[in-house]
């Protein structure tokens, strides 16, 4: 009527290790899809005009914008000078 013990705990390591690949393969998609994204709206940073053209493009990377840590230099502890 029903399956062995052994066999049952084969077929059940069997079903985990296809949930893991799965779960790879799932992880490898992502990442690709992700990649993708980045190289795609890489080209729309610091393109010239959206309407107007201008002379000159600055353009940096989306990865800097997005995670480089801010510089301390911008914050000043002096208080300004008054002339």
């Amino acid at each position: 009527m029903g399956s062995t013990a052994p066999e049952y705990f084969r077929q059940l390591c069997h079903q985990v290790e296809e949930k893991e690949k799965q779960k790879l393969q799932k992880l490898k998609e992502e990442e690709v899809e992700s990649h993708r994204h980045f190289e795609t709206w890489q080209g729309f940073w610091g393109r010239p005009g959206h309407g107007a053209p201008k002379a000159l493009s600055q353009r940096e990377k989306l990865e800097l914008l997005l995670y480089r840590v801010p510089s301390r230099r911008l914050v000043s502890t002096q208080p300004p000078k008054i002339q």
